[in-house]
Formats: structure tokens, C-alpha cells, sequence
């Protein structure tokens, strides 16, 4: 979040908008308007609630219909061109659109990656701990994995809510797996995905490093304020 620093600048690049912090080594990513963050919080709630709807499961077709129907009257005005997304978000378009086959739903869902730090923070701390080749050779092995690892990293200073909503989903999506036709299109999206493009580079890891609600990198706050100590100024770009 930006408004407890004083923003100096902002800036459009190719890979996301940058926000520059008076007194910050690094630019933070993506301009989050409480517009974008209360529209995108309905979001976030009908999504949780058609989870425990059994329209879901029954029809999903019908199902994602009234979904994609409702959120294009709420969200259209806080929704970037892909050029402005972070290259999280980009990705993850790009991967839930093959997944899914829609993108109107990629693109909901992509927003709220960009727009909530908590869960664009946590899905780039999960992201790096695997591959491609991991998740398309054994997927739902590989999935469950990092749902347990999640799990164990949220526990020690995460939210309760926060973990019950992300194992959820992490579980819903390893159920599917189970679904053969649902598992090719899964391996093949991620086959041809830019998985790296999920991993975070020296500015995530910078503002990853003030965070404390999580351990994120697997190491605790201290470790990780340590860690801003001797990050050298490498290639903004350049993966970790």
C-alpha cells in the first residue's frame, strides 16, 4: 500500500505501473486507488461465496456466466491494459485464460493480483519455490506441496481468514486435477507459459522485505530486514 509513504512520482513502463517513495530504494509496483481496492473487495466476496454454491460444481458453465455477467457492471473502470499490468498479473492472465477459456474471468482475477499486495506478495513467495517443469511433470503432487508449504509459512504470522481462503482455493484447484481432461489443459497452459515471469525481481523482493505478515522467502522478519541491508542495486529487472 502507497498512502503511509509520500508518493514522489509514477511512472508506465512495460512492465507495470511504478510508484516512487520518498526515502525508498525501490519503486513499488502497481497504483492502488481505494476505488480499485473497493471494487475489487466485491469481488473478492463473490468469489467466496459461489465457492460454497453448488451451481459451481453442478454447472460451471452457468456458473461463470453470472459471475462474468455481475462483475462486468463493477469492475470496467479499474481495469489496466495488459501493458500496465504488473508481469505477475500479465502472466497469470495469460495462464488462466488457457486454463479456463475465458477471458473475461482471467482478466477479474488478474486485477485482483494487481491490485491486493498481500496476495501478489504471497503467490511470488509460492511461485518461486517451484517451475514449470515441477508443476507440468507432476501437478497435483507438486500443487499440494506448495499448498502445504503455504500453509506452514502463513501459520506463523500470517491471518487465519487469509490462510482459509488461499487453501481453499489451492485445494479446489488440486481436486480438479483429478479430472483428466482438466489435467491436460492445466499441464499444457503451464508448458507454454513465461512461468518466470511469476517470480519476484530485486523491487518485489525490496517491498517483500518490509512486509511482516507472513514469512515470506521463508525467513522471518529479522531475517529479512537483514536482507535490505545487503541488497545490492543489480539490473532493476533481473530475477532473483
Amino acid at each position: 500500500m502507497t498512502e503511509n509513504f509520500k508518493i514522489e512520482k509514477s511512472e508506465a513502463t512495460d512492465r507495470g505501473i511504478l510508484i516512487y517513495i520518498e526515502g525508498a530504494e525501490y519503486p513499488q509496483r502497481a497504483y492502488v486507488t481505494p476505488q480499485a481496492l473497493f471494487l475489487f473487495d466485491i469481488v473478492k466476496r463473490l468469489l467466496i461465496h459461489a465457492t460454497n454454491f453448488p451451481l459451481i460444481f453442478l454447472n460451471p458453465n452457468k456458473a461463470l456466466k453470472s459471475f462474468n455477467d455481475i462483475t462486468s457492471k463493477i469492475i470496467p473502470s479499474v481495469l489496466l491494459k495488459d501493458e500496465n499490468l504488473t508481469p505477475i498479473a500479465r502472466e497469470l492472465k495469460c495462464i488462466l485464460t488457457d486454463l479456463t477459456g475465458s477471458q473475461q474471468l482471467a482478466q477479474c482475477l488478474a486485477h485482483i493480483i494487481e491490485y491486493d499486495t498481500a496476495y501478489r506478495y504471497r503467490l511470488h513467495d509460492i511461485a518461486r519455490e517451484t517451475n514449470k517443469d515441477k508443476l507440468a511433470n507432476n501437478p497435483r503432487k507438486e500443487l499440494n506441496r506448495l499448498i502445504a508449504l503455504y500453509q506452514e509459512r502463513e501459520e506463523l504470522y500470517g491471518n487465519q481468514d487469509t490462510r482459509n481462503k488461499i487453501s481453499k482455493v489451492g485445494k479446489m484447484l488440486s481436486t480438479a486435477l483429478l479430472i483428466p481432461k482438466f489435467k491436460k489443459v492445466f499441464i499444457k497452459a503451464i508448458r507454454q507459459s513465461n512461468f518466470t515471469e511469476l517470480y519476484p525481481d530485486y523491487i518485489d523482493i525490496y517491498w517483500i522485505c518490509q512486509r511482516s505478515d507472513y514469512k515470506y522467502l521463508g525467513k522471518t522478519n529479522e531475517e529479512r530486514q537483514d536482507m535490505i541491508k545487503h541488497l545490492s542495486k543489480p539490473k532493476v529487472y533481473e530475477n532473483v
